[in-house]
């Protein structure tokens, strides 16, 4: 059945609140100018989904490790297909706070340092052009109808950016330039998925649905439900590997026993350096520069800095989902039922990453350096 989108008659169109606050002030050490800003957003009215053709709690339920959840399996009407309306939501807020130290032009050095801290949370963030996909892939817990606001997928996190520049002059008509850069950025925020809705409730994906439900992270062999791997690992082998992949991720080793929130894990901190060399030739009242930038300097050094890493979707699917047909549990069959599905993990589809496994990959092409030659007439 095709997908059938109604828009809530009393619907707004995006609406936030906003404040901002900052000084600037010059301070008596080395002509210093210091500053503090801080930034406030408040979701009032923002888009959300929500399926109509869907009971409220589901008809049965689906046991995860200690926990249980809805589980959906037919529409609530046969006739029509998925039912998307298009209404308002007002969680959602994030705010920014940054300290800065700018040292102006002297003697030919000039140069800043600026920490920022920002926190982002929405219910949805609503990343897709269609509405089937935007309420589809919307990570959830306890269905796609029942969002929990969490972290955004722009929550920024640290953000440090710093700039040191040395002028050298040779004559009236000369001046080279020496100018460094640094940017340490924290990683993008990331979850961790089932391979299927676990929840059934994007029925229109059916048994194969793309991943949108939210993991729980097992403590015990028995709450991991694992199964065998045709051809592949047995079941007790893969506790093994997961035991060691966990071990490896500070978050997962923590919060083991636990449902995972929306992207409430990160990608590594990053760090990168800028180098730009800038030759003036002043012509007169005009001025002619040629520059020289190596961007990503650090890896120019040494393959292992500079390096950026990466994620497709935010989000990996860390356990397969196996909830229809045979399957066996080191050797023996066992019943698998999409109330009782059956997982596997697979150490081998996970990033080598000096000898670790990572739920994530380095971005080869951000993390290498790259250099440009440019010039610039002024006039």
């Amino acid at each position: 059945a095709s997908v059938i989108n109604v828009i809530d008659r009393n619907f707004k169109f995006p609406q936030a609140f906003r404040a901002n606050l900052a000084v600037d002030q010059k301070l008596n050490v080395w002509g210093l100018v210091g500053t503090l800003e801080a930034m406030y957003t408040k979701t009032v009215n923002n888009a959300n989904y929500q399926n109509l053709n869907l009971s409220e709690n589901g008809e049965g339920t689906v046991n995860l490790g200690t926990t249980t959840r809805p589980l959906w399996t037919k529409r609530t009407n046969s006739s029509y297909g998925d039912v998307l309306l298009l209404t308002n939501t007002n969680k959602g807020y994030s705010y920014n706070l940054t300290a800065q130290l700018q040292k102006p032009y002297s003697r030919g050095w000039s140069g800043f340092a600026a920490y920022t801290y920002g926190r982002s949370t929405s219910l949805t963030d609503l990343t897709s052009s269609v509405a089937y996909s935007n309420w589809r892939f919307a990570y959830a817990t306890n269905g796609l109808n029942y969002l929990n606001s969490a972290n955004s997928n722009f929550d920024m996190g640290s953000r440090i950016v710093g700039s040191i520049s040395k002028e050298f002059k040779y004559s009236k008509n000369f001046a080279t330039t020496f100018t460094l850069i640094y940017t340490g950025q924290s990683g993008q925020r990331m979850s961790y998925l089932y391979s299927k809705t676990i929840t059934g409730d994007d029925l229109t994906g059916g048994l194969s649905g793309g991943s949108n439900t939210l993991v729980y992270l097992p403590s015990t062999f028995a709450e991991s439900n694992f199964v065998d791997i045709n051809n592949g690992a047995s079941a007790s082998k893969q506790w093994e590997d997961y035991q060691t992949f966990s071990k490896a991720n500070d978050y997962l080793s923590k919060n083991a026993g636990k449902n995972t929130p929306r992207n409430e894990d990160r990608l590594p901190f990053e760090h990168h350096f800028d180098l730009r060399i800038a030759q003036d030739i002043m012509l007169g009242r005009n001025k002619l520069q040629i520059f020289f930038d190596i961007l990503n300097v650090g890896n120019l050094l040494n393959k292992d800095w500079g390096r950026a890493y990466t994620i497709s979707n935010q989000s990996i699917n860390l356990f397969t989902v196996v909830n229809s047909g045979s399957a066996k549990r080191d050797g023996a069959l066992v019943e698998v039922s999409p109330a009782n599905p059956g997982l596997q993990f697979n150490m081998n589809s996970y990033t080598d990453i000096k000898g670790t496994k990572r739920p994530y990959s380095i971005s080869d092409f951000s993390s290498r350096w790259n250099s440009q030659l440019g010039l610039r007439y002024s006039f």
